[in-house]
């Protein structure tokens, strides 16, 4: 705007303020800033002010600015009246971390506001605002709008944990504003990129081409990840690519070409990430006259697995690498030993590796420093009552005595140890190897978590006979089966089983149920074979966000207990009726052993899937529940449980729909749902029938109630039971009924 004095028709001069019209003077008003946020114009001499206007922010103006001087520098702060959001927020091993979509005052951003619990339970965080700054110099007031919430040492996150962020919307942002609602997620801890690695300077010959190594750290979480590369004077030195594909040790290599004498500078950045990185490279015109600097074959900063080659190179022909292990330095003829290229250094332990190039008629080299830890490993456990399969991915056995809080039974395919009430845990099993599995049955639910160097996947295969076995998951990371198992030849007809299902080796690859493998979990594997599986451990998987997150029992009028028993059969069937194939869109299945729901289908390419939990030697009877309608119908086959599968994704198992199932009510008259002031129950009498089992299922698959050995007749409260959909289920003289109710008050 334009303010100038206009003489009115009495001679007195009044301001006027005009929108100044740019097109005069070949310009435009308004403007739009820039993507660097920058406006100009080139104005004539006068007063003038900039009005700032965006939508959802508050309309500001500058101040009334004489030109001349030159007006320069004009930023005039806008205030967001928008509520604030989170932006986006990921767990990793060593907290959380979550962006707002503005800048928050930092006062509000606190431990009341701002909650993390880790399998339910509240873990005490230390808050750092990652982007902590101040509006003006002097002000105290400070604002931010990322954070990251450090947890203690001994809480680390593991990927087998579920982490919750809870953010009260009490929170401000910078103008005042309250979030609309409190902000709650559950997240899966996935690996996180911290840093690129890559020397700070390179020297290439004006001309010539140099070779460098550039990686990411951790290399857990950077393997398998792409990082983009740009030299911003290509005119100096050019790259032979502007994106690298990270190695499984987290690094790759660039060549650099030298064009012309002089410096710029390479920037990286990790994909999907803020992570980035740079270095110098100046091309000289003249010849080097100094050895280069000895490289190593991993990085340093890296963790190792302990057995681990390191090899030294330097790009001089023929130099000679002097090194040692003692911290030393090598220029030290007394301490220091001569490389041998045939003879790569092994890696036993934490070490700091310094080595040197002497080359021939050049001056030695500088030192460099290589440092190397060894590869560490917790995993965790969240036994819950009953038995649960388990493994370790740690390099050493455990000993069965870290199991031994709330442990009734201890069992691997070979032996076992059991909890005696006078002296404790005895029996043949002594302790726990990385390539085995486990079961495990507790009295009540347990937290343990295990702690020290990883099993080298990379390098020991886990044998396999044939016919089945009781394998470990020794992988650090949730990964699909076809992901975990991409390396292994497996054969069609091969098997691998755990508590949440099973997939069969196909034509076409792994089919069936289990999604995906998780650390800390046991497996069963079927082989064709005696043979060995290499897991795959060359990539960073985001299996995480999917493993054993979809629900298969929504919709189902039972759920089974899958710690109830320590076996598995899985079956692969079809269902018929009447001569016809169903493909899951009619029917729910559920397979039991007297009342007891035992497993329930899921259906996959038109074959019904059912991963079937038991001990040994009971008969499986199968129920089909009509989507949709209150019918239920038997299955004519009965099954003999055996820990092995029935029917293949080639020759399913065939089931046969039947009649209608026993109904309660088709067998007594006095069953009665009773409203009543004082106590709503539900009577039971099946005419004078010896009940042995009854069972109370909600429609969601909870199972609200079980008893056993009942007697003939029963009473039930239900006023504690929430208004809703259940199945009855009773066994009475060895036969079963079933009924579906309605429960209100």
């Amino acid at each position: 705007y334009y303010k100038e004095l206009v003489e009115d028709m009495y001679g007195d001069l009044h301001e006027n303020i005009v929108l100044w019209d740019a097109e005069e003077y070949a310009q435009e008003n308004p403007l739009f800033t820039d993507e660097n946020g920058m406006y100009r114009w080139d104005v004539p001499q006068g007063l003038w002010q900039v009005k700032f206007e965006k939508e959802g922010y508050q309309t500001t103006y500058s101040e009334w600015l004489p030109v001349p001087p030159p007006q320069l520098e004009v930023n005039i702060p806008m205030t967001q009246m928008l509520q604030p959001t989170v932006k986006n927020a990921k767990a990793y091993d060593k907290g959380v971390e979550f962006e707002f979509d503005k800048f928050m005052d930092s006062s509000t951003l606190t431990a009341d506001n701002i909650m993390v619990t880790k399998n339910g339970n509240t873990v005490t965080c230390d808050i750092e605002l990652l982007n902590e700054e101040a509006a003006d110099e002097d002000e105290e007031q400070t604002y931010a709008s990322k954070v990251r919430l450090n947890v203690p040492e001994n809480e680390e996150l593991l990927s087998t944990d579920e982490i919750q962020l809870t953010i009260k919307k009490i929170v401000k942002s910078y103008a005042g504003m309250q979030m609309q609602d409190d902000y709650s997620q559950t997240f899966d801890v996935e690996p996180i990129v911290r840093s690129i690695a890559v020397d700070a300077l390179f020297n290439v010959g004006y001309g010539e081409q140099r070779t460098i190594t550039v990686a990411a750290l951790p290399v857990d979480a950077a393997k398998g990840k792409n990082v983009f590369v740009k030299s911003l004077s290509e005119m100096i030195a050019t790259i032979d690519t502007d994106m690298l594909t990270l190695d499984e040790n987290g690094q790759a290599e660039l060549v650099i070409s030298g064009e012309l004498p002089g410096s710029t500078v390479l920037n990286f950045m990790v994909e999907n990430t803020d992570v980035t990185g740079m270095t110098t490279v100046n091309v000289k015109e003249a010849e080097m006259l100094i050895t280069e600097t000895p490289k190593a074959s991993r990085i340093s900063g890296t963790e190792v697995y302990s057995g681990t080659m390191i090899r030294l190179i330097s790009d001089t022909e023929n130099a000679v690498i002097y090194y040692t292990l003692d911290g030393s330095c090598p220029c030290e003829t007394a301490t220091a030993l001569v490389y041998n290229p045939d003879e790569p250094i092994v890696i036993t332990g934490d070490v700091t590796i310094k080595a040197m190039a002497q080359g021939h008629d050049l001056a030695d080299s500088e030192v460099a420093e290589f440092s190397y830890s060894l590869k560490k490993s917790t995993v965790g456990y969240n036994l819950q009552e009953g038995w649960n399969w388990i493994s370790h991915n740690l390099e050493s056995a455990v000993d069965v005595s870290e199991f031994k809080t709330n442990a009734e039974r201890i069992l691997s395919q070979t032996s076992e140890v059991v909890k005696d009430p006078s002296v404790g845990m005895i029996g043949t099993l002594t302790e726990l190897q990385p390539t085995e599995a486990y079961k495990v049955k507790v009295s009540a639910a347990t937290e343990k978590r295990l702690s020290g160097l990883e099993f080298n996947v990379t390098a020991n295969a886990i044998p396999v006979a044939k016919g089945w076995n009781w394998i470990s998951y020794p992988v650090s990371q949730v990964m699909t089966v076809d992901e975990a198992l991409a390396f292994h030849d497996a054969t069609v007809g091969d098997y691998i089983v755990g508590q949440n299902g099973y997939a069969e080796y196909t034509n076409d690859g792994w089919k069936g149920s289990l999604t995906g493998l998780e650390p800390g979990k046991g497996y069963l594997y079927k082989s064709a074979v005696s043979d060995g599986i290499l897991f795959n451990s060359t990539i960073v998987s985001n299996a995480v966000s999917s493993v054993n997150k979809r629900n298969y029992l929504i919709g189902s009028p039972w759920t089974p207990n899958k710690y109830a028993y320590p076996n598995i059969m899985p079956m692969t069937a079809e269902l018929f009726e009447d001569g016809v194939r169903m493909d899951g869109s009619k029917y729910v299945v559920g397979a039991f052993a007297e009342s007891e729901c035992r497993g329930v289908g899921i259906w996959q390419d038109g074959r019904l899937l059912m991963t079937i939990y038991g001990e040994g030697g009971e008969d499986i009877r199968f129920i089909a529940a009509e989507k949709g309608s209150d019918y239920l119908y038997d299955i004519t086959e009965i099954v003999s449980f055996a820990a092995d599968n029935v029917g293949t994704w080639n020759a399913p198992y065939t089931l046969t729909l039947g009649g209608e199932v026993n109904k309660i009510d088709e067998v007594y008259s006095d069953f009665v749902l009773t409203p009543d002031e004082a106590n709503d129950h539900l009577t039971i009498n099946l005419a004078g029938k010896e009940i042995s089992r009854l069972t109370l299922t909600a429609l969601n698959g909870q199972n609200m109630l079980s008893l056993k050995n009942v007697g003939k007749g029963a009473t039930i409260t239900t006023n504690s039971l929430p208004t809703g959909v259940y199945i009855l289920s009773v066994q009475a003289e060895g036969q079963s009924y079933y009924k579906k109710i309605r429960i209100t008050h």
